[in-house]
Formats: C-alpha cells, sequence, structure tokens
C-alpha cells in the first residue's frame, strides 16, 4: 500500500506506527483538538478508518523487518565467530566465545535432537489434591 493521500492521515500514522499513542499521533499529525478528549475521540475514530488501520499495519511490518535480525544474518555472525573471523575493531573471539557459538547454531540446526519421552497412563487427580491439602494442613 502506497502512502496515503490525506496528508494528516499519512502524518498520524507515521506517527502512531513510531508511538504507539493515538492521541498524541494525532495532535503530532497537525490536527487541531480542542481539548484531550476530543483528540482521544477523533483518534480513535481514525484507527476504526480501514484504510488508516492497513497503513499503520504496514508501517509497522517495515519498521519491524527492519530492526530484527534475521535467522540468516543471526548464522552468518555466529558462523564468523565460531570461524575466529575478525570483527571490524581486529579483535579475534576467544575460545569460549567460539564454543558458545558452536552450540548456538547447532542448536538453530537442530543437531541437539532431544530424546522423546512418552508416558501412558492414569493420574487420579482426587489422590493428588488431597494430598496437597494434607501438606497445606501440615505446614500451619
Amino acid at each position: 500500500m502506497a502512502r496515503l493521500q490525506n496528508i494528516r492521515q499519512e502524518a498520524f500514522c507515521q506517527a502512531y506506527s513510531k508511538s504507539g499513542n493515538a492521541t498524541e499521533a494525532y495532535k503530532e499529525a497537525g490536527y487541531k483538538p480542542k481539548s484531550d478528549k476530543a483528540a482521544q475521540v477523533c483518534a480513535s475514530k481514525l484507527l476504526s478508518n480501514a484504510m488508516i488501520s492497513n497503513r499503520i499495519k504496514e508501517l509497522g511490518d517495515v519498521r519491524e523487518k527492519a530492526s530484527i535480525a534475521s535467522a540468516d544474518e543471526i548464522r552468518e555472525i555466529l558462523s564468523r565467530y565460531v570461524r575466529g573471523e575478525a570483527d571490524e575493531g581486529g579483535d579475534v573471539p576467544k575460545a569460549g566465545i567460539r564454543l558458545k557459538a558452536m552450540d548456538m547454531l547447532c542448536r538453530m540446526y537442530g543437531e541437539y535432537a532431544p530424546e522423546k519421552l512418552e508416558v501412558t497412563g492414569n493420574v487420579d487427580v482426587s489422590a493428588v489434591l488431597k494430598r496437597a491439602k494434607e501438606r497445606v494442613g501440615d505446614a500451619k
């Protein structure tokens, strides 16, 4: 979805996606409410507009994607540590950091398959509750 045609509505979406506060975003967008209550009501109406809510969601998705490292980025960084490659400052990761990076990569790739336990049977819940009540009574 492209920018909204209405400049104030677009400004509202931008401000809301940054702060998450509809009332403040309404004021920041250039609207001139008579009071904070009026701003709150009008901002709520804007949020119920489908075009505006879609634009806010789109802005949030873009912002989220830009700020969160992808799994590929994380694997790349960890792989550099494992190989002992120097960072921008010329520092080479120590052995402990390299081992931790190896461990994290193995976990990401599922190399440590947990043993699966299967438990079958019936549990008498009333007996468990009775024992718990007895323990609480003994603690008093």
